[in-house]
């Protein structure tokens, strides 16, 4: 979509000097990342004029890391949001300059909230940015110490299932696997993927 509408492309893997030279090449203003799994080095930080800033799919300071949207669903939340906050050499733990909560109900799995969170933030980010246009970065303020957690990135290995477990818990663990990699089991040599489940309690 954007070589369709004729707007520059970098691809951005290693963060070495060539692809730098590419952004450096565009003078920004802003840098604004979603979903990016790399942690930006002081290279890129120093490079806009005004700054770097992130949009995280979770309630921060809860669930700071690089999969959130399974571990909403692995933590029961009954509520997620857009937080969209400057970027700093930390891992999502810079100031929070706009942040929006929004509802998980009790089936949703990780597409759902992921889903949410898009809409969510396309919503959000024009605003954000015309308030750093008018007012720079002084509108942000300091996350709140209190509830900050960090989670590891969810791998294939945490989406085995343990049939040891109860009902619910792997209900949940297949919910929150889905956007990610499914939930698996072996059965006879085979493995087998589960990406809908449902628990009962009696």
């Amino acid at each position: 979509e954007a070589l369709r509408r004729g707007l520059p492309v970098c691809w951005m893997d290693t963060m070495d000097e060539v692809e730098l030279e590419s952004l450096r090449a565009l003078k920004p203003d802003i840098i604004i990342s979603c979903g990016f799994g790399i942690i930006f080095p002081p290279s890129v930080l120093d490079l806009p004029r005004i700054g770097c800033i992130n949009v995280h799919t979770a309630l921060l300071p809860k669930h700071r890391g690089a999969t959130p949207c399974a571990h909403v669903i692995l933590d029961g939340d009954s509520e997620s949001s857009v937080s969209i906050h400057v970027t700093e050499s930390g891992i999502d733990t810079g100031a929070l300059l706009a942040q929006q909560r929004f509802p998980v109900f009790p089936d949703d799995n990780s597409m759902d909230v992921y889903i949410a969170s898009c809409t969510l933030a396309e919503s959000m980010i024009l605003e954000v940015v015309d308030t750093i246009a008018e007012h720079g970065m002084d509108s942000a303020t300091p996350q709140p110490v209190e509830e900050r957690s960090y989670d590891q990135r969810f791998a294939e290995t945490a989406a085995r299932i343990d049939w040891r477990k109860t009902a619910p818990e792997i209900a949940c663990l297949i919910r929150a696997a889905y956007v990610y990699v499914p939930a698996y089991f072996e059965f006879r040599g085979e493995c087998v993927s589960v990406v809908l489940a449902s628990a009962t309690t009696t």
